[in-house]
């Protein structure tokens, strides 16, 4: 790993940072808000819906996408790279719109899906937001294929600067609800969704790119992403699945049940987040570059130092959090409508997802 490498992942890991610690915010003023009760696992419950049912094509789509970037790139210049990602592009807002629309339709059966244990008030309330937050599918679609470009493009910072607004304006939302009402927060998302787009256009614009308004299916390099996105797709699809089963089963549990696990998770993933996503960010454009040049050499040593920075650094932290892990969420979050209950059910799960940081942190 060269020292600009080095340097560029230190940035990018502070950058992270912020966008992490903007994130807990968010997450403990929605928890001092609202604590841990039906509006939070009706809102953590509807802002998951999307993410699963999108996300992990979003994110499959994102990987593949930065290696055919290359290869077309250097085989028939900028120019096709704009033309193929436009083309991708299209093809993404369409299945994205119809994703939408089933959302709408099929909400409530999709709510029974995800919360099996939810009735009465919190299932309705679930079902509105979620009617809500379907919209956000288009959003996540357009800026993870755009991030993505971004970050072939060069600007590998974006990957953990796009979140900080998003922070922002759902802290800003939260605000608001506590004074008005909780759909001011569910609609306040919404609206963070549509300015993280706004906030890469002009980086996008800067990078020369111009849409274009086509769409053809029957594109080599559009088939070629097809071939590649499954194992990817699947591969993904795991963590959301393990999500739904874990929301799913939480739902029957007590009131708060969803809420504490999302916070453990939030916690847990934030060493992950700030450590292992900005070496992966950082080394598989990189990664990616040499084996299209067929460097197998060099390949072998980037990932081998990879992975060793990542052992070194995680495993600490993962004795840490599972050893401290009622007194990290005490100070975190245990004050106004967070109670010691909240506490008690958030740090047993925080313990046992922290057992898993390192591997995670690895995959």
């Amino acid at each position: 790993m060269s020292k600009k490498t080095k340097t560029t992942a230190i940035v990018l890991m502070f950058i992270i940072l912020i966008s992490k610690t903007t994130g807990f915010f968010r997450d403990i003023i929605l928890a001092k808000t609202f604590g841990a009760g039906k509006i939070t696992d009706a809102y953590l419950t509807a802002l998951n819906i999307p993410v699963v049912l999108f996300d992990g094509i979003s994110a499959a789509l994102g990987t593949t996408f930065i290696p055919i970037y290359f290869k077309i790139k250097s085989s028939k210049g900028q120019d096709e790279v704009n033309k193929f990602t436009s083309n991708i592009l299209n093809i993404v807002i369409i299945i994205s719109l119809v994703f939408v629309s089933l959302g709408i339709i099929f909400a409530p059966y999709i709510v029974k899906i995800f919360a099996v244990g939810f009735k009465g008030d919190v299932f309705d309330l679930t079902v509105n937001y979620s009617k809500i937050l379907i919209f956000s599918i288009i959003f996540i679609a357009i800026n993870g294929l755009i991030s993505s470009y971004l970050v072939a493009s060069g600007n590998v910072y974006i990957s953990g600067a796009i979140t900080i607004p998003f922070n922002i304006l759902v802290i800003i939302a939260i605000i608001f609800a506590s004074m008005t009402e909780s759909y001011t927060m569910v609609y306040g998302t919404l609206i963070a969704y549509i300015a993280q787009l706004l906030f890469q256009l002009p980086l996008l614009i800067k990078k020369g790119y111009k849409h274009r308004l086509i769409v053809n299916i029957k594109d080599e390099n559009i088939r070629q992403i097809l071939f590649l996105i499954i194992p990817v797709f699947l591969g993904s699809y795991i963590n959301q699945i393990n999500a739904v089963v874990n929301r799913t089963l939480s739902s029957t549990l007590d009131s708060g049940s969803i809420t504490a696990l999302n916070y453990a998770n939030k916690l847990n993933m934030f060493a992950v987040g700030v450590i292992a996503v900005a070496i992966s960010t950082i080394m598989y454009p990189i990664l990616s570059k040499l084996a299209s040049e067929g460097n197998k050499k060099l390949f072998k040593i980037n990932l081998s130092k990879s992975i060793n920075m990542i052992i070194i650094i995680m495993l600490p932290i993962m004795v840490i959090m599972t050893t401290f892990s009622t007194e990290i969420v005490k100070v975190l979050f245990e004050e106004g409508a967070f109670n010691s209950h909240d506490t008690y059910l958030t740090s047993t799960a925080l313990f046992f997802y922290s057992t898993g940081i390192l591997a995670y942190g690895l995959k």
